[in-house]
């Protein structure tokens, strides 16, 4: 048996690293281009019913915005910190404070009904209305 030589057992070592870091690459590669493709016919249609809708909309001159701009720290962590301090059972008398205080924003109304049993606690969380 011939000994493989050690420069040529790192080359072919740092190849098959290259390539099992490339795989995956590829196929995010592809899933992005074909997001792109969908999106770019989206646009067009609507490009085009805007065109119907009203000739003198000029479809080129609307700037694109950013879908979320994570003014309020990443995408769903709002509602991570409430259902962490509901899960931790903070001090429910002060539970619209925190909130406050950590994503800078009002909550209505002012008095939540969170002094009394945890059983109330699921149906007071969808009548809370954030303020931003």
């Amino acid at each position: 048996m011939l000994k493989t030589p050690s420069t040529l057992k790192w080359l072919a070592e740092k190849r098959a690293r290259v390539a099992g870091a490339l795989e995956p690459q590829e196929r995010l590669l592809q899933q992005v281009e074909s997001n792109v493709v969908k999106l770019r016919a989206d646009l067009a249609a609507l490009d085009q019913a805007l065109g119907l809708f009203d000739s003198s909309v000029d479809a080129a001159g609307i700037e694109a915005i950013a879908a979320w701009a994570g003014n309020y720290g990443p995408k769903g962590s709002l509602s991570e910190f409430v259902a962490s301090l509901v899960e931790a059972s903070t001090s429910t008398r002060n539970f619209r404070n925190i909130v406050s205080a950590e994503f800078a924003v009002s909550i209505l109304p002012s008095e939540l009904p969170f002094n009394r049993a945890p059983k109330r606690i699921p149906r007071a969380l969808p009548s809370i209305d954030f303020a931003l």
